[in-house]
């Protein structure tokens, strides 16, 4: 099996990409090789599961390629799907092939991570509908699929809008809103796949053990009062305190966040004269 390397990827990873059917179904009949896997062992059939219709998967499918492959990260095609939002091939391989909703692939992750890290909200509810648990917790780190959807600050679109809805889904579905998770669950990236893995869970040799904080703390950062409002409507504490720092959300909103923030939570019942 030879790896396609870096950028000098053949035409089938570029026809791939842009869900040229066509030209796919040219290539194949062409004798292109399907097995080709990049430096992160990713094969074709993971570009077509994130970038492809599910035309696409099917015809890579039909020719041979293996939706059991896994990645360096042990990540699976399904995965990829659900990170893009793409719910008929996540339903297609779930109807014909092998696949449990909890099934956990690198780091712990569940397709509902991947989901709730992009702000894929439709793919999210298919999933929790299929019974995804919320719950399970990344390793390390201990992050949940709530801490992902907290602190983003973008919509599947790219766009800031305050915007609860996943928040109140997952809530919804039983994700528990007073777990705590290291603070690595704070940083946001485009990345998707296994450059995203590298950026959330590679060891960071200088970095001293990462704080704890809860999904209320997240919420504050993404600068989303409703989501912060969903969390404490569901229990969480507006006065938790992150582990080695001490700080509230009030104080985190202060330090990080936007005024109206620091508004909402004041009028939220903060306490305002409250230190680290």
């Amino acid at each position: 099996m030879v790896e396609s390397p870096g950028l000098d990827r053949p035409p089938l990873w570029y026809a791939v990409r842009a869900d040229n059917l066509p030209a796919i179904k040219e290539l194949l009949a062409a004798s292109a090789d399907i097995q080709l896997r990049n430096k992160y062992r990713e094969t074709v059939l993971y570009e077509a599961a994130y970038h492809s219709s599910v035309a696409v998967v099917q015809a890579l499918v039909q020719a041979g390629a293996n939706l059991h492959a896994r990645s360096n990260s042990n990540c699976r095609v399904i995965y990829r799907a659900a990170e893009a939002g793409r719910v008929d091939t996540v339903q297609w391989i779930r109807k014909d092939h092998y696949f449990t909703p909890n099934m956990s692939g690198g780091h712990g992750w569940t397709p509902l991570h991947y989901t709730a890290y992009a702000d894929q909200t439709a793919m999210a509810k298919c999933l929790l509908e299929l019974g995804t648990d919320p719950t399970i917790r990344s390793k390390p780190g201990g992050r949940t699929t709530l801490h992902y959807a907290a602190c983003l600050e973008r919509t599947e679109t790219g766009e800031w809008k305050d915007d609860a809805t996943l928040v109140r889904d997952l809530i919804e579905y039983g994700a528990d809103v007073n777990l705590p998770a290291d603070a690595r669950c704070l940083s946001t990236s485009s990345e998707t796949g296994e450059r995203l893995h590298e950026l959330l869970f590679d060891p960071r040799p200088d970095e001293p053990s990462p704080e704890l904080v809860y999904p209320i703390h997240c919420s504050v950062l993404s600068r989303m009062p409703s989501k912060v409002e969903a969390l404490l409507e569901a229990g969480a504490d507006i006065h938790a305190r992150t582990s080695v720092h001490g700080s509230t959300p009030l104080l985190l909103a202060a330090q990080r966040s936007s005024p109206e923030m620091v508004r909402f939570l004041l009028r939220m019942g903060a306490d305002p004269v409250t230190r680290c």
